[in-house]
């Protein structure tokens, strides 16, 4: 990614910011340490401030290079709908060393909780009204590979594992990662025990998959306050 015009100072200076002020920086806060104190016109304020934003790109797709001396940037809300914007974890000889307090780790993760919820059950309605369509096509053409797509995209389970995502910072997708440990020819004596995890995922989607059809078929002879219960 390019850096748009920003010099290597200014990129080392915002991050440098970031890293000494652990509670958080807004606009304000970055814009006073960053000209200490003695502010230039709104207009040139407004540009440093774009360039900032520009930096917090920058560093977070080198950061997920896993580029040395960068940093994972995000914003935290606040009072007033602020943003504090935090080094959360830095890049040093290839790993990852977490920067951010725990007080404010807990409210980066209820607020992101928060939209990753809303996130899920708009892609999950999304993927059923697909699949859903995609299957009554198939069922009226009579196109069982059609049918099969769309039970296979109705069966499929998503599993995220924060002890997974610790190994290189990342998502946790369950099934995700450990097939990128699967790949690695250098955990081959990991083979067994990967695949047994892969198995233990792949039986607990059926179990699901099974209980969920159940509970479908029952909802469907269910008196109201049943069905209630059923849809929560």
């Amino acid at each position: 990614m390019p850096r748009n015009h920003l010099d290597t100072i200014f990129v080392d200076r915002v991050i440098d910011l970031l890293e000494n002020n652990p509670n958080g920086l807004t606009k304000d806060d970055f814009l006073n340490q960053y000209y200490t104190g003695i502010l230039p016109n709104p207009s040139t304020c407004e540009q440093c401030w774009n360039n900032f934003k520009r930096v917090e790109l920058y560093s977070n797709v080198m950061f997920n290079a896993r580029q040395d001396e960068f940093v994972w940037i995000r914003a935290r809300r606040g009072p007033r709908n602020t943003f504090y914007y935090h080094a959360v974890a830095k890049v040093e000889n290839g790993n990852h060393r977490i920067l951010l307090p725990e007080f404010f780790g807990h409210q980066l993760k209820e607020q992101h909780t928060s939209e990753l919820k809303t996130r899920i059950k708009t892609q999950m309605r999304s993927v059923v009204a697909e699949a859903e369509q995609m299957k009554a096509r198939g069922i009226t053409s009579g196109n069982t590979n059609v049918v099969e797509e769309a039970e296979r995209k109705l069966s499929e389970i998503t599993v995220i594992s924060a002890r997974l995502a610790s190994i290189n910072f990342g998502d946790g997708i369950v099934l995700d990662e450990l097939r990128r440990l699967e790949a690695a020819p250098s955990l081959s004596l990991l083979h067994p025990q990967i695949k047994r995890a892969l198995d233990a995922v792949e039986r607990a989607g059926k179990s699901i998959d099974e209980l969920a059809n159940t509970v479908l078929r029952l909802k469907a002879i269910a008196q109201p306050n049943v069905r209630r219960e059923i849809e929560g």
